[in-house]
């Protein structure tokens, strides 16, 4: 048996860009009392993002990858790069050589 099997290797990148807006909803509930009600905040997520960047720009470590428009107050956008490699198969043959077996079938 013979296998010839061509294949294409594939390299690319790739940038998302995503666009996060509108409020965030937190409630806090105590397990010990039946999960009662304990608090119930809001705030946008771009405001909460906004502090988080702050924070770490402040201990040293930039957030390059967060962007805050200048259009839009409320969004937040993220960017994601990477890049992805992948081989698939373009061809395949296969060829099978037989021959009888002595004594086969008796």
């Amino acid at each position: 048996m013979h296998l010839k099997y061509c294949a294409s290797l594939q390299v690319g990148e790739f940038t998302v860009l995503t666009r996060v807006r509108g409020p965030v909803y937190v409630t806090f509930t105590s397990p010990r009392d039946n999960n009662s009600l304990v608090k119930a905040s809001c705030n946008y997520v771009a405001k909460i993002v906004r502090e988080f960047v702050d924070v770490e720009r402040r201990k040293g470590r930039p957030v390059d990858f967060v962007r805050f428009p200048d259009d839009d107050a409320d969004a937040v956008v993220i960017e994601t790069k990477g890049n992805c490699k992948f081989r698939y198969g373009v061809k395949q043959e296969i060829s099978v050589h037989q021959k009888p077996l002595d004594g086969a079938g008796l």
